[in-house]
């Protein structure tokens, strides 16, 4: 179970495992806990799965309260939730993870640090929700990669323990605060959190996702249709904008900028045809 726009590795995951991926209707707020009980009622799903602040790629944070409320459907049903995490350490002040009071809920945390420290350290970090729970997980990651990379573990480490991933971390907080505001003020219409380092840009009535993409791409963006995040048959019109892929910031102001004009330029070519 997971919202209708979700995080692409978890719908390639799901088709490598032949698990389907069952959408649960979602507003503003995110998941809504009253949609995922109905759907555990009509059959429980093997899992739940939330990215539960600066969502991937709606930018949602759920509340405190939503998050108790799924907690207590997840705890009520006895379906374990996977909680994919990368962005709280940029978030200025969000509510707890689900797996800091879960409550009757089984919770798994996983954290990520190639989101918040850099790209290339593919290493993260999962909370088990039990002793028993975690040698179940292990095992098969024990037989499957014997372990990981030593070089990026030592290197890690030391950077935890030195306070060099703090300052990192504080370099990329820093920053983070600084791109969506560039980007809502060049983009009003994005969806874009405080401290996050992606925005989603729904397109105006009458655009197309994929011909804005292509004409993107023709001038040396990459932006990424809805369509690599749907967990139906039904995207939405939109596309998900990295803010961190472009190291200088006056480098992503001038392809925002770009961006906007593209909009624009459609936007007028949809309405003298239409």
């Amino acid at each position: 179970a997971c919202e209708p726009l979700v995080y692409p590795g978890l719908l390639s995951l799901a088709r490598t495992l032949g698990r389907p991926c069952a959408p649960v209707t979602a507003d503003g707020g995110g998941m809504r806990p009253d949609a995922l009980d109905a759907l555990c009622r009509a059959g429980a799903p093997g899992l739940i799965y939330l990215n539960p602040t600066i969502g991937n790629p709606t930018t949602i944070t759920l509340s405190a309260e939503r998050r108790r409320d799924i907690l207590a459907v997840a705890g009520r049903h006895g379906v374990p939730i996977l909680e994919d995490d990368p962005y709280t350490p940029l978030a200025a002040d969000p509510p707890p993870p689900l797996a800091a009071d879960p409550g009757d809920a089984q919770v798994w945390h996983v954290h990520t640090l190639a989101k918040c420290l850099t790209p290339g350290l593919r290493l993260a970090f999962v909370v088990a929700p039990s002793a028993e729970a975690r040698a179940g997980l292990t095992a098969p990651l024990r037989a499957l990669s014997l372990m990981p990379a030593p070089l990026m573990a030592a290197l890690l480490s030391n950077w935890i323990r030195d306070g060099v991933a703090r300052d990192i971390l504080d370099g990329v907080r820093a920053e983070a605060a600084q791109r969506p505001a560039l980007a809502r003020a060049l983009l009003p219409q994005a969806k874009a959190h405080p401290n996050g380092l992606h925005l989603w840009l729904p397109m105006p009535d009458g655009l197309d996702r994929h011909r804005l993409s292509e004409r993107a791409r023709a001038n040396g963006l990459a932006v990424t249709p809805s369509d690599a995040f749907a967990a139906d048959a039904t995207p939405v019109d939109a596309v998900r904008v990295s803010l961190g892929a472009v190291p200088e910031r006056a480098r992503l102001e001038g392809a925002l900028a770009m961006l906007a004009g593209l909009l624009e330029d459609a936007d007028a070519a949809q309405a003298a045809t239409g």
